[in-house]
């Protein structure tokens, strides 16, 4: 009776291993980029309700884009937002191996205005949720900051972006 215990305490070890080992090895892999696409002045239109044209105005944008690609096995229910700026989300049900997703989203208004005339910044918090084909869960934070840097030398004034990652739990 002892020994068919231990034989059915190694069998159920060996499972538990045996499918620790399929969700490791189903697992996808994402890899992020981030990066400043331009900056420019955009004009724009104030219309009347009989759509006539009041006054034109001038805007300062600065377009970025985030990039995910998946390195690794199929991704499914890949759910992308941000949590400091709303209007930024992209789902995919499927996202397969090799698979390139790009996210491009602006700043404009007087955040843009502060990041290209004066040291300012500008930080954007991203939640990234997908499933491998299992439904084991994974949840990656990304922080991007974009800070403008003044080159005392140029007397011009330099966006820099950078993006954190950390690291993906399961769950």
């Amino acid at each position: 009776m002892k020994a068919s215990v231990e034989q059915q305490s190694r069998l159920a070890k060996a499972y538990e291993d045996e499918l620790e080992q399929k969700h490791f090895q189903a697992k996808p892999k994402l890899d992020y980029t981030f990066k400043l696409l331009r900056e420019c002045v955009e004009e724009d239109s104030i219309v009347e309700d009989q759509n006539i044209e009041l006054a034109i105005y001038k805007e300062k944008v600065i377009y970025f884009k985030l990039t995910v690609e998946n390195l690794g096995e199929m991704a499914r229910n890949l759910n992308i937002k941000s949590t400091t700026h709303p209007y930024i989300r992209k789902e995919e049900p499927k996202f397969e191996h090799s698979a390139v997703l790009d996210i491009n989203f602006k700043i404009d208004g007087q955040a843009a205005v502060e990041l290209t005339e004066e040291e300012s910044r500008v930080t954007f918090l991203f939640e990234v949720n997908y499933q491998n084909v299992y439904g084991t869960r994974y949840k990656d934070q990304l922080t991007v900051l974009v800070e403008s840097v003044y080159d005392f030398e140029t007397n011009q004034i330099y966006l820099s972006p950078t993006l954190e990652k950390f690291h993906a739990m399961a769950f």
